[in-house]
């Protein structure tokens, strides 16, 4: 009941910080456009946001290192709250420059703070769950994900209509303080233990720890190297390269770009129920569902760039979402499964840089890209880099398991 107890808790922060992370957005966005009517200003958020989370996640296992993985998210919530405290307070001047600043340090900081947030999370789930259950853990936590992230856009815009900017952003800072208190009542074994003291290992030892200990274990080092392919090919569902794909390929008007993107999130969490509810098989057969989804979203990607018609584009995006999710699902479980307990913030952490790394490297090279080739050979050539992750996962499929023996034989 205790372990129960302590995820629903954990669940529910998440969910309560996915919609405040979309709610202040939104608001910052809003402020910035209506202030400064640039573009440019406006794509400075997201590329901010990007480049600080890796920055951060750089030094997250250090700072995961620091205390107990409660204590770091509990602290963590507490800090974005009292940031985002700074800007209604700002938004009482005319000044937009410090507004602007102000605004962008924010973004940035608090993306700190969620390069420590999403591995802390991760690593908490074997803690609070039993190992059987863990597919089924990481399935509602990736439900959450997506059901906040589609409705969640258009809620906040709503919010944007109906209350000034300021008002939000109050009650988002409020909402991230306050869930704080959410975590006192999760129970995660052993991690007040885990932390080092003063006396502990070196920074630099401690930064260095999770890679070496993924590239040591082929099975972390198979997935760590498929999150890399598939972190580049992500790049492709960017608002500039839709705004491109709708336009040139299906010829209608933008907010078609909208649909696209609710279908792909509508996918997302069909794949999240999907893994709910056969996570038994999942569990049992975890190497072929990777394989299986790799192949999928490589082959439903290759169609997207030729659909019969826009519809069916929207029908492909859906199926594109929904092995994504198996595949994230599958990742995440295995990963938690093959790395030691108190590896797992380490290895976490490092999985966190990749992913944000490549993917803000491929979103500065798609666009470029798409102009010399087309946007439909962009999709072809996002298909070929997942064709090649589902052969990676066909290699190494005897090192990919879910049993306590198999895992000893692979490491």
């Amino acid at each position: 009941m205790g372990r129960k107890r302590s995820f629903f808790l954990l669940l529910s922060n998440q969910s309560i910080a996915s919609a405040g992370d979309i709610f202040y957005l939104v608001s910052i966005i809003s402020v910035v456009y209506e202030r400064t009517s640039s573009v440019f200003l406006v794509s400075l958020i997201p590329f901010i946001n990007t480049f600080s989370r890796f920055l951060g996640g750089l030094f997250a296992p250090w700072i995961l290192e620091k205390g107990s993985l409660r204590s770091i998210l509990a602290s963590a919530s507490i800090g974005k709250g009292l940031l985002l405290m700074i800007l209604p307070a700002l938004l009482l001047t005319n000044v937009v420059s410090s507004f602007l600043i102000w605004a962008l340090t924010v973004v940035g900081l608090i993306a700190v703070f969620d390069s420590w947030i999403t591995p802390a999370r991760n690593a908490s789930l074997p803690r609070i769950v039993p190992r059987h259950s863990l597919v089924r853990a990481n399935s509602l936590m990736a439900m959450s994900d997506q059901t906040i992230q589609l409705a969640g856009w258009p809620v906040g815009a709503l919010f944007i209509v109906l209350f000034p900017p300021g008002a939000v952003l109050i009650g988002t800072s409020l909402a991230f303080m306050v869930i704080s208190f959410l975590l006192l009542g999760v129970r995660i074994e052993r991690s007040d233990a885990s932390f080092q003291t003063s006396s502990g290992p070196s920074m630099a030892a401690v930064l260095q720890a999770g890679w070496k200990y993924v590239w040591k274990h082929r099975p972390l080092r198979t997935m760590f190297i498929v999150d890399g392919i598939t972190s580049l090919t992500g790049a492709i569902w960017i608002a500039a390269l839709l705004y491109v794909y709708v336009t040139d390929v299906l010829q209608e008007n933008q907010s078609w770009w909208g649909y696209i993107n609710a279908s792909f999130f509508a996918g997302l969490m069909i794949g999240g129920m999907l893994c709910f509810r056969f996570e038994k098989a999942l569990q049992i057969k975890a190497r072929y569902f990777l394989i299986g989804s790799s192949f999928c979203v490589a082959v439903f990607t290759f169609w997207f760039a030729f659909p019969a018609s826009s519809v069916f584009a929207l029908l492909i995006s859906l199926l594109i979402g929904i092995p994504t999710q198996v595949q994230e699902v599958t990742q995440i479980s295995l990963i938690q499964i093959h790395t030691e307990e108190k590896q797992l913030a380490r290895v976490f952490s490092a999985r966190d840089v990749i992913l944000t790394s490549f993917f803000g490297f491929s979103s500065l090279l798609v666009g470029g890209i798409a102009e010399v080739v087309g946007v439909r050979n962009v999709f072809i050539m996002a298909s070929l880099l997942l064709t090649i992750s589902g052969l990676m996962y066909v290699r190494y499929r005897n090192v990919l398991s879910t049993s306590a023996e198999e895992q000893e034989l692979s490491t």
